[in-house]
């Protein structure tokens, strides 16, 4: 039994907040995955640069990720000052491996039936630890937040070009939009 369990990766199950085992890591190895609730985003700010470095493949119209990854940290902790936000962060070995960042979104509600939801800001798992099921785990606790707080829907938005849009379609996510964006030349 010891040999098969050794595949397993020991999460927290994002409902009971109690250890689960689930095929999340396949090494041979067991890996214990610590999932917390963080107030301070300068814990994840290393994983931000690497999110933003990212992002600047995807848009021309982002500054550079070492421009703005110290202005991004200090906005998300204005955030985090709200009981509103939340930044949910898996460690490893004790270090920050992956995050996830949302708020309640205020709307009016002379338009929408609802007039608040969940928005999920970012998603980010380092590179070798992706397709683990850290994503997953993540996303569920986020969903979970939000349920308690009664929030009826969560809204999320991915760049076209995101390799992994096919995993929030996996989540149960639909597409509802479509941003078009076109740039001038110099010429023009």
């Amino acid at each position: 039994m010891f040999l098969k369990e050794r595949n397993y990766l020991q999460v927290l199950n994002s409902e009971t907040g109690n250890l689960r085992k689930g095929k999340y890591f396949s090494s041979g190895r067991l890996m214990n995955l610590e999932i917390k609730e963080c107030r301070n985003a300068e814990i994840v700010k290393h994983l931000v640069y690497e999110l933003r470095k990212l992002e600047n493949a995807f848009d021309i119209e982002l500054k550079d990720a070492k421009e703005i990854t110290e202005k991004l940290v200090k906005w998300m902790n204005k955030k985090l000052k709200s009981p509103n936000t939340f930044l949910f962060v898996a460690f490893y070995k004790n270090k920050a491996i992956a995050y996830i960042f949302g708020w309640i979104e205020k709307r009016s509600k002379n338009y929408w039936k609802e007039n608040k939801y969940g928005y999920i800001c970012d998603l980010f798992v380092k590179k070798e630890f992706r397709r683990k099921g850290i994503g997953k785990i993540l996303l569920e606790k986020a969903e979970n937040w939000f349920k308690e707080k009664r929030i009826k829907s969560v809204h999320l938005e991915a760049y076209a070009e995101n390799p992994y849009i096919g995993f929030y379609e996996k989540m149960k996510y639909k597409k509802l939009s479509i941003r078009f964006v076109k740039h001038f030349s110099q010429n023009n």
